[in-house]
């Protein structure tokens, strides 16, 4: 699979490109730097010498030259390469990504270093957009203003993968783990948080908002979702899903345990933490008068489903907690795991898959057990 990322100068195609090198461990190619290497000069010397016409030229033939290759790639075009009708032909052969940021974005993030489109200033980016916003949206979009690169790899990651099932359990309580999971969301209500609405909205549908974080986790909160229940004549016999990290699927559960004595419950942790541990094994609890989980509840859920590509969006520290929790749970298992090394930091998809996979069977075995 080759996939091409497009877009206007500054919107992040190298650095995001990088980084999904390293997650699906394709190898990565900018092909403004393979035509400075080529060329043995700087882009904006190469169009102060040669002019436009003559770069684009060899970008054509780069780009050719690139879809024949018969590898896994992933490819930073060049700003300007979606003007030329036989670049758009070739790049819709492929799975090509538009990221999109607003221009008076670009405008904060650009320099104007060897851009040299932007020699008569920085505000031409207003029009540069204006030339080439309708070839642009030919390419399928992942809308990134306002997200920070590794919610907008997530995000590329879901327009370029295909859904695929990857594990089933069911001894305590069932557990998918499935890519793209997501996109079929099941439940009749959904409770979810700011920071993922954000980043996965279009799939949450009519999802009531929370607050990020461990003040979910107050008796203020759960007053408000039972009024939602009881507002939309909510039954026993439904489904409360809860989508988010370790705090909302503890408030959710909780909420779903008590609610009318009990009704269905459908997780979707998106956090890695949340996913190899906290929504594992039904405990549920909210703070009170200031006492962190000092009001709980034990309900197994009805069904756990594990998008492995959805902690890929986390930032670094709490991605780190994860992988930590996932290392306790090997230590404590006496089996260990041999992809606890560099792969994992880089979020190797195949490895933070494994360590998903390991935690859960584990942390079900031992609540089993109990």
């Amino acid at each position: 699979m080759k996939v091409f990322l497009v877009g206007m100068m500054g919107s992040g195609k190298s650095t995001i490109g990088k980084l999904l090198s390293n997650i699906l461990g394709y190898r990565f190619i900018d092909m403004d730097e393979e035509i400075e290497k080529s060329e043995g000069r700087r882009i904006r010397d190469i169009f102060k010498r040669r002019g436009e016409k003559y770069f684009r030229k060899l970008e054509k033939k780069l780009l050719k030259e690139i879809s024949r290759r018969r590898e896994n790639l992933i490819v930073a075009t060049g700003g300007g390469v979606i003007k030329d009708q036989e670049n758009r032909k070739i790049l819709k052969e492929h799975k090509t990504i538009f990221l999109m940021v607003e221009p008076g974005e670009l405008l904060k993030r650009v320099k104007v270093d060897n851009r040299p489109l932007l020699s008569e200033g920085k505000n031409r980016i207003f029009d540069i957009w204006k030339q080439r916003e309708r070839y642009y949206k030919l390419f399928t979009t992942v809308e990134s203003t306002g997200l920070n690169v590794w919610e907008t790899c997530a995000k590329v990651l879901y327009k370029v993968l295909e859904r695929e099932r990857l594990s089933i359990m069911d001894s305590v309580h069932k557990v998918l783990i499935e890519r793209k999971a997501l996109e079929n969301l099941k439940g009749d209500v959904v409770f979810t948080t700011r920071s993922v609405q954000k980043i996965y909205g279009e799939f949450l549908g009519n999802s009531y908002i929370f607050p990020d974080g461990e003040s979910v986790k107050d008796m203020k909160y759960v007053l408000e979702a039972y009024k939602i229940l009881c507002d939309i004549g909510f039954s026993r016999s439904q489904v409360v899903t809860g989508v988010g990290g370790g705090a909302l699927t503890d408030f959710t559960g909780f909420v779903a345990s008590t609610f009318k004595r009990g009704t269905k419950l459908f997780l979707y942790p998106t956090t890695l933490l949340a996913q190899v541990d906290a929504s594992i094994g039904g405990k549920n609890s909210v703070n009170f008068e200031g006492v962190k989980n000092l009001l709980g509840t034990f309900k197994m859920p009805d069904l756990v489903v594990i998008d492995p590509l959805a902690p890929l969006s986390m930032g670094d520290k709490r991605f780190k907690e994860g992988i930590i929790e996932a290392f306790k749970m090997s230590l404590i298992s006496g089996k260990g795991l041999n992809c606890f090394n560099n792969e994992l930091l880089m979020r190797r998809l195949t490895s933070v898959e494994k360590i998903i996979e390991f935690s859960v069977k584990e942390k079900l075995r031992i609540v089993e057990e109990d």
